[in-house]
């Protein structure tokens, strides 16, 4: 199976909403199907449905999130095309896959990703071509805008990967990419829910690698008190950071975490903010599942990397919030079943694996 994306889903009464949170998982076969699974129990619970099939074949990846409504929306690359379908309002149900009218040839490799602006119109951007794209709903809960759009690319830099994206304080959207040659690269709004700069270089000196972070892709999460910060793993097999000196801001230099074993043959890490705002990391290689956090909200770091029990395929990781506010992680087995693990109260500790199956037709 491709890597799972997961998401809090609300529910609907006389088009009104009222958050319950229950969390929603979709991942891809190996045939090219797509698949969900959800909470039959709204509360914290290991009760999950069955695994449902979503109606794609030829899909190679999918991304997940919730509207301003609550509604989740699912953005998925369907061969070789970028569709998208969307629980209907007022029940549950879906609609029917829609296509974009003009898009980029040649999609990458990366998945897509997702982020709301200020006003709650969801915005999407992936890698295709070499160069970064970007679509976004009209009005939120509405329409897309049936065309992506490249972003400008003065330098004509060859991009990668899967972007990050993630909101600075007042609101406005920055992303990160990757380039060819190693370097990391962002671009930003100039003010909420508008247009976006030209790409540019992250300032700050990189690691002293010919093809420093060639390790993944970015990814990017808010500090308790509005600072950005960016991770990505390097060709030398450690995570490096930069974050913002102050929020809204300019960037710091870039630093590293030790390298702890198999993160060299790591895929993407995944950042999240826990219930009381610190930063938790995590990353899978060689059949290693490890996290690290922040020791207090936009504070300083643990100082070394801890595994969880249990071999993993090499997917990427998803991580989401309960309606406890607890992380729940899910991330695909040896066995190719999805593994789901969640914390035993709020920014602390772990449970134990569920086991929650793998689909099948």
């Amino acid at each position: 199976m491709g890597t799972p994306t997961v998401a809090a889903n609300g529910v609907f009464r006389d088009k009104q909403v009222s958050s319950d949170g229950h969390l929603e998982v979709f991942v891809v076969g190996e045939d090219g199907s797509m698949w969900h699974s959800w909470e039959d129990v709204f509360k914290n619970t290991n009760t999950w449905g069955s695994w449902t099939g979503f109606d794609a074949t030829d899909a190679t990846s999918a991304t997940v999130a919730a509207q301003q409504d609550g509604r989740l929306t699912v953005l998925a690359i369907i061969g070789g095309t970028v569709q998208h379908r969307w629980q209907n309002p007022g029940v549950f149900g879906w609609s029917g896959w829609t296509g974009f009218g003009s898009q980029p040839d040649e999609l990458g490799q990366g998945r897509i990703a997702i982020e709301p602006n200020q006003d709650g119109r969801l915005e999407a951007f992936l890698v295709a071509q070499g160069n970064l794209w970007h679509s976004w709903q009209k009005d939120p809960n509405g329409d897309w805008n049936p065309d992506w759009v490249a972003i400008d690319n003065p330098f004509l830099v060859e991009l990668g990967g899967t972007p990050a994206v993630a909101a600075n304080q007042d609101g406005t959207l920055e992303a990160f990419v990757t380039a060819s040659n190693g370097s990391l690269w962002h671009t930003y709004q100039g003010r909420p829910n508008n247009g976006w700069s030209s790409l540019e270089k992250l300032v700050g000196d990189p690691p002293a690698d010919p093809f420093p972070f060639l390790g993944s892709s970015p990814t990017a999460a808010a500090n308790l008190d509005g600072r950005l910060e960016v991770l990505v793993i390097g060709g030398d097999g450690k995570l490096w950071r930069n974050y913002q000196g102050l929020p809204n801001s300019g960037w710091s230099n870039w630093s590293s975490f030790d390298s702890p074993p198999h993160l060299q043959d790591s895929q993407d890490p995944i950042a999240t903010c826990n219930e009381d705002g610190h930063l938790e990391v995590f990353a899978t290689g060689s059949q290693i599942l490890q996290h690290l956090w922040q020791t207090s909200p936009s504070n300083g770091w643990v100082d070394k990397w801890y595994p969880f029990a249990g071999e993993f395929s090499q997917s990427t990781a998803a991580v989401a919030r309960n309606l406890d506010d607890e992380l729940v992680v899910f991330v695909i087995g040896q066995g190719a079943n999805l593994l789901r693990i969640a914390q035993t109260e709020q920014n602390n500790g772990w449970g134990g694996w569920n086991d929650m199956g793998r689909p099948s037709k």
